[in-house]
């Protein structure tokens, strides 16, 4: 019932929005949520890696701390803002493991502030948040100047509205870049991978996860969308950071010894100056992980005792190189003009 509603509530949206379709200057800023690497020890004695609100606890330790700000204008400059979007890489879960709300998390706070500064409507896009991303156990600074690691609506109020500051102060920056007018691009593909995850298999076979396959292979999409000098990837899952900004490595214990990495980093095939990720796009195919940090077999990547989160919850080993090369080639037919 809940997913029937969401589905009809995106369908409204869309229509009114083509109804109300205006001309529009743009503004387009990006800046990192934090600049400061911290290296921390978990609650379970594992190491980690804290950025800009964001813990990355899995080697290697890779993070894309960027926060992409669109700001749209009526063209006749004329009134306030018709929106705002808003792309950030961390998961929507400051409220904890706990919690039994049916919440957008932070980033109703991101929005709320976007909104009200601007005017409009914000949208919010998650960005790259496999390796796990996660404002999980990082200290925030709450508005009496308090810090706080405990997750609760404090925390998630304090980082969404940290992050529409940061993508607020950015656009109104001489950096942001204002586009009058720039050249729309978009390609999309299919793409197919071998299925290698028995409980996704299972959960298919039993309409839990309804997907369809065609000879035991995974079906998905992937996309770009070019907005003058920004190329966004649409990648149909959690896509660990390192496939885009780079730090591949090939530890020790890993289960493809044989394999090379997917590739140079997918940013840098990109023709457009700025690049960001929307994940989750048309899609959730779970983590996608590189084949040479695959590790479901001990003995296990850098020493660990136990086997890693993120393969549990993967398609399998095939999704990274598979949605990597398709990536490749819509940039390659996708030009920036």
């Amino acid at each position: 019932r809940t997913m029937a509603r969401v589905r009809r509530g995106a369908e409204r949206a869309l229509r009114e929005a083509v109804a109300a379709l205006r001309p529009a200057r743009c503004t387009l800023a990006q800046t990192p949520s934090g600049t400061e690497a911290v290296h921390e020890t978990t609650e379970e004695g594992n190491d980690a890696l804290v950025q800009g609100w964001i813990r990355d606890d899995r080697p290697p330790f890779v993070i894309d701390p960027t926060i992409t700000a669109l700001r749209f204008d009526p063209a006749d400059g004329d009134g306030a803002a018709l929106g705002s979007i808003v792309i950030w890489g961390n998961h929507p879960e400051a409220l904890g493991p706990d919690n039994d709300a049916l919440s957008s998390d932070y980033p109703h706070f991101v929005r709320e502030r976007m909104e009200r500064r601007l005017g409009g409507v914000c949208v919010f896009f998650v960005g790259a948040v496999g390796g796990i991303m996660s404002p999980l156990g990082v200290q925030v600074q709450l508005p009496d100047g308090s810090r706080t690691r405990e997750a609760g609506w404090a925390k998630a109020r304090a980082i969404g509205e940290g992050v529409a500051d940061r993508a607020l102060a950015a656009l109104a920056a001489p950096g942001a870049r204002q586009l009058d007018r720039a050249a729309l691009r978009f390609a999309a593909r299919t793409v197919f991978w071998p299925l290698d995850n028995d409980k996704f298999y299972l959960a298919a076979k039993l309409g839990v996860l309804p997907r369809g396959f065609i000879e035991g292979r995974m079906r998905s999409e992937v996309g770009v969308l070019g907005i003058g000098p920004l190329d966004v990837l649409l990648v149909p899952g959690e896509i660990y950071p390192e496939l885009l900004v780079g730090g591949i490595e090939q530890p020790e214990g890993r289960d493809f010894p044989e394999l090379e990495p997917e590739g140079p980093p997918l940013y840098e095939r990109c023709a457009a100056p700025l690049q960001a990720t929307i994940g989750l796009a048309n899609d959730l195919v779970g983590y996608i992980i590189p084949r040479t940090e695959w590790d479901r077999q001990p003995p296990y990547n850098y020493g660990a005792a136990r086997p890693w989160y993120g393969e549990t919850n993967s398609s399998g080993p095939a999704a990274a190189p598979a949605i990597h090369d398709a990536l490749v080639e819509l940039l390659e037919r996708l030009p920036v003009r």
